[in-house]
């Protein structure tokens, strides 16, 4: 049997890094998702590969924002406002 998916695209920035996420919602088939909806993250210089699954849309694309957000404010290249001597 078939697989059948549906994809949704959205745009999104993360620092000043655009990023498209392309979330995947199981309508039928054969396969076994943890959750309806999946969310493939691709591995890049900051982030390692990832998959999301939830039970929304809204849900992987939450958690896979807070995971890519707190990898740009663990990145020890990134300067602050504080670093840059702002507000001094």
């Amino acid at each position: 049997m078939n697989t059948i998916l549906r994809e949704e695209r959205y745009i999104i920035f993360v620092g000043s890094q655009e990023l498209v996420l392309r979330i995947q919602e199981f309508l039928s088939g054969t396969e076994s998702w943890p959750g309806r909806f999946r969310l493939n993250l691709p591995a890049s210089d900051s982030y390692k590969a990832r998959t999301f699954y939830g039970g929304s849309s809204f849900e992987v694309a939450r958690e896979a924002v807070e995971y890519l957000e707190s990898k740009v404010t663990q990145d020890p290249n990134r300067r602050d406002e504080k670093s840059r001597g702002a507000g001094v």
